[in-house]
C-alpha cells in the first residue's frame, strides 16, 4: 500500500531545546569529499530504482523526507564516518566496491533502527527496499572472509535489545550495532597493512561512541518520556542509583524539580567530557594511521 501523505521524518526535531542545540563542530567540505558524498547518495538511490515503479515513487518520497528540503540522505551521517573512505583511497576508481558497501551499511543502520522501533511503519516497500540493500551489500562483501562475522554481530545487536546495565554497556552495544560500518574502511585500510587497519578501526569506533553520546544528549527530552536507554540517564543513575530511573521516566522534561534538572546537567557534562575524550582518541588514531586529513576533520568536530 502506498500513500500520498507527507512523510514525517523520525529524526525531525519537533521541540528545540538546550539539549538539541548541542552538536559536533562543523566539518569543512572539499570538492573531493563532496564528490564522495554524491557517490554514496547515488548508491542509496540506486536501490530505490530497483523497486517496481509505484514502490520506487514511495521510496523516493521517504528518502527525500528523511533529511528534509535541501539535504541528501547521506547528510544524515556526520562526515567523518564516511569521509574516511576518501582519506584511505583518494582515487574514486580504487574505492568503488567499498563505497557501495559503506553507503548500504549506513543506510541499513538507520532504516533497521527505525523499523525495529516502529518509528518507520512497516510496509512492503520498506521491507523490500531493505531486502535489496542487504542482498547487494552482502554480494559486494562476498570476497571478504570476515564479513559474515560483522553481519552476524550487527543483526544480533539490533534483534534483541535488553535495557543497558550501565553507560559502558550502552556504548559497547552501539559498537556492535555499527559493526558493518567497519567493513568498507577495513577493505581499504587492509591495503596499507595491519597497523593502519587497526588504527582506522579504533578511530572509527571512538568517533561513533562520541556520536552516540551527542545523539543521546540531543534526545534527552524524548527519551525521558519514552524510557529508552540514554547516555545521560545512565550517567545519572550510575552516580545516583536509588530512585533516579523513576524520576527520569515519569517527570515531564518541562516540569522537572530543580534538583533533578541540576543532576541531569551534571550527567550531561559527564557524557560530554567522555565524548570529547573519545574524539581526541579518534584524532590521535587517525594521525597514527597517517590519515592527517581525516584527523583534521575529527579536530573540527570537537566544537561542542
Amino acid at each position: 500500500m502506498t500513500t500520498s501523505a507527507p512523510f514525517v521524518s523520525p529524526l525531525a526535531v519537533t521541540q528545540p531545546s538546550r539539549w538539541t542545540a548541542i552538536d559536533f563542530g562543523r566539518v569543512s567540505r572539499t570538492p573531493p569529499t563532496e564528490a564522495l558524498a554524491d557517490t554514496l547518495e547515488a548508491e542509496i538511490w540506486r536501490i530505490a530504482g530497483r523497486l517496481p515503479p509505484t514502490l520506487a515513487d514511495d521510496a523516493a518520497r521517504v528518502l527525500r523526507g528523511y533529511p528534509g528540503p535541501g539535504r541528501r540522505f547521506i547528510d544524515l551521517f556526520y562526515q567523518p564516518v564516511w569521509s574516511v573512505l576518501h582519506w584511505l583511497a583518494p582515487d574514486p576508481d580504487s574505492r568503488q566496491a567499498a563505497v557501495r558497501v559503506h553507503a548500504l551499511a549506513l543506510m541499513l543502520h538507520l532504516w533497521d533502527d527505525h523499523l525495529c522501533d516502529a518509528q518507520l511503519p512497516t510496509d512492503i516497500m520498506r521491507l523490500q527496499f531493505r531486502s535489496i540493500a542487504w542482498q547487494e551489500m552482502m554480494a559486494a562483501l562476498a570476497d571478504d572472509a570476515s564479513s559474515a562475522e560483522l553481519a552476524d554481530t550487527y543483526l544480533e545487536s539490533v534483534h534483541a535489545r535488553a535495557p543497558a546495565a550501565s553507560l559502558d554497556d550502552h556504548l559497547a552495544r552501539f559498537e556492535r550495532q555499527i559493526a558493518l560500518w567497519h567493513a568498507a574502511p577495513r577493505m581499504l585500510a587492509a591495503r596499507r597493512g595491519h597497523r593502519v587497519a587497526a588504527s582506522v578501526a579504533s578511530a572509527l569506533s571512538a568517533f561513533c561512541a562520541a556520536w552516540r553520546m551527542i545523539d543521546d544528549i540531543q534526545d534527552i527530552d524524548d527519551d525521558s518520556v519514552s524510557g529508552q536507554d540514554n547516555c545521560a540517564r545512565l550517567a545519572l543513575t550510575d552516580a545516583r542509583p536509588a530512585g533516579w530511573d523513576i524520576a527520569w521516566t515519569t517527570t515531564s522534561p518541562h516540569m522537572r524539580h530543580p534538583q533533578h534538572d541540576a543532576a541531569l546537567s551534571d550527567a550531561v557534562d559527564t557524557v560530554l567530557n567522555r565524548a570529547r575524550d573519545a574524539l581526541q582518541r579518534a584524532q590521535a588514531d587517525a594521525h597514527d594511521a597517517g590519515l592527517h586529513g581525516w584527523a583534521a576533520e575529527l579536530a573540527q568536530a570537537q566544537g561542542f
